[in-house]
């Protein structure tokens, strides 16, 4: 990097005396050297990350009611046999 040098003037105090007027500056070179900053240009995608408000319809569901023939399974208990004296019941038929 380059070094600009430039004049810049250094003032020298004298001490215990009283002046009326402000006494110049002397001439006093000193070389500083002069940093200059170059700002550095990135150029560096910019990312907006927007919230994206769409419009949404607005689905209303109306339930209904409505029959349908649910198919149950109907289990059919096996008759029991009416065994030896067939459909008797109660007293007098086949009891002695």
């Amino acid at each position: 990097m380059e070094q600009v040098v430039r004049k810049v003037p250094v003032y020298k105090p004298v001490y215990k005396t009283v002046y009326k007027e402000v006494p110049q500056p002397y001439e006093v070179i000193k070389h500083v050297p002069i940093v200059k900053h170059v700002p550095i240009i990135k150029h560096v995608p910019v990312v907006k990350h927007h919230t994206v408000l769409k419009p949404v319809p607005v689905v209303k569901h109306h339930t209904r009611v409505q029959k349908i023939p649910v198919s149950v399974p109907i289990y059919v208990q096996e008759k029991h046999g009416y065994g030896e004296y067939g459909h008797g019941g109660g007293y007098g038929y086949g009891s002695y």
